[in-house]
């Protein structure tokens, strides 16, 4: 039976922080846990602040990046012998996965994003996934229809449990029925009334950040914000490109409406931190994921086509836009703040080691 207070090692891939915001909601509820990653590259958009980087190099060369392999896989041993609870976020290489497989008795894993997308599926439930798959500048070619079958079939063999939010279409039930749904954590660095005083400015403001431009649908999000111009309506927009988490963060206090993708058919931890700063979030989500969001979600759903009419209606009334505003907190609050996230980990730990 698994501890009422077990030790957790996550490891993995750090993407959008979902490994740090999660350490935090640990350590928030007095859960023991360590955070390692292998992360070579390491984005601007992401902070490592509770986790330890194998690599202190960002962007290794060839002859250090096998040095940090080899430090990586000796401290990962360390910490696995320490721990009662693995949990991986990402895919990792076969061998990670057996010797994790071999030192713990509890172990999961987690998908994100191309990790395990399977480009069939997804077109088959959404119909403008289309506009980046054929495009020839998607940024996640290597997204495969067979790969996400076959890395589930292995890790199942393992023993592994499957910690799922938005992805959980892509594992078929008939191979494991150890899946269980957790939302993502996420949470601001800055720490600060995130709310902006609409009275202080006279334009709303719009925000977009393109961290992956054909994924998201920006040439989409630049011809509505070209429609609603033409049509002489009053509001500003920026495109955030570039900018580090932090500074990412202090621009976007100031945003009225954060438009965040129009073609995954999902919200991101983008999406997230502008629900935590009470911010209208704008963006594209399937029925079947609606469906795991819940019927509170309080952002606007829009397509490529109907943009432009979305973000007309919130720039012209300021009475909706603050109504949506205190709904983000709390939808926020419930479903992505850390403590609320780690506390429905450990319960699906638990539950997943029983079956």
């Amino acid at each position: 039976m698994m501890k009422s207070k077990p030790k957790v090692l996550l490891y993995g891939t750090n993407c959008a922080s979902v490994i740090n915001s999660l350490t935090i909601g640990f350590k928030k509820i007095n859960i023991p846990v360590k955070s390692v990653s292998f992360d070579f590259n390491r984005s601007i958009y992401n902070n490592y602040s509770e986790i330890e980087c194998i690599c202190r190099d960002n962007h290794p060369g060839t002859v250090k990046l096998y040095f940090y392999k080899l430090k990586g896989l000796l401290i990962l041993i360390r910490y696995l012998l320490w721990c009662d609870v693995v949990h991986i976020y990402g895919t990792k290489q076969n061998l990670h996965y057996w010797l994790i497989a071999k030192l713990s008795k509890y172990k999961f894993v987690t998908f994100v994003g191309s990790d395990i997308r399977m480009p069939e599926i997804e077109l088959g439930v959404n119909p403008y996934f289309k506009y980046a798959y054929y495009n020839d500048g998607y940024e996640y070619k290597n997204e495969s229809d067979n790969c996400a079958n076959k890395i589930v079939r292995y890790l199942s063999k393992l023993n592994y449990g499957f910690i799922v939010w938005d992805m959980g279409i892509f594992i078929d039930r008939k191979i494991t029925d150890k899946v269980e749904i957790v939302p993502h954590a996420s949470i601001n660095k800055l720490q600060k009334d995130y709310i902006k005083n609409s009275s202080l400015h006279k334009k709303v403001l719009i925000i977009h950040s393109p961290t992956a431009p054909v994924a998201k649908g920006t040439e989409f999000v630049l011809k509505a914000i070209e429609k609603l111009k033409e049509k002489n309506i009053s509001f500003e927009f920026r495109l955030l490109k570039n900018l580090p988490n932090e500074e990412y963060q202090q621009v976007i206090i100031e945003a009225d409406i954060y438009v965040d993708q129009l073609i995954w058919g999902a919200y991101g931890i983008a999406a997230q931190q502008a629900l935590q700063m009470g911010k209208v979030v704008v963006a594209y989500m399937t029925p079947e994921r609606l469906n795991i969001y819940g019927d509170d979600l309080p952002i606007q759903n829009a397509t490529i086509n109907n943009l432009a009419e979305v973000l007309g209606k919130l720039i012209g009334d300021s009475e909706l836009r603050e109504q949506i505003s205190r709904q983000s907190v709390l939808y926020y609050e419930k479903m992505h703040k850390p403590e609320i996230v780690a506390a429905k980990m450990l319960a699906t730990y638990k539950f997943l080691s029983k079956s």
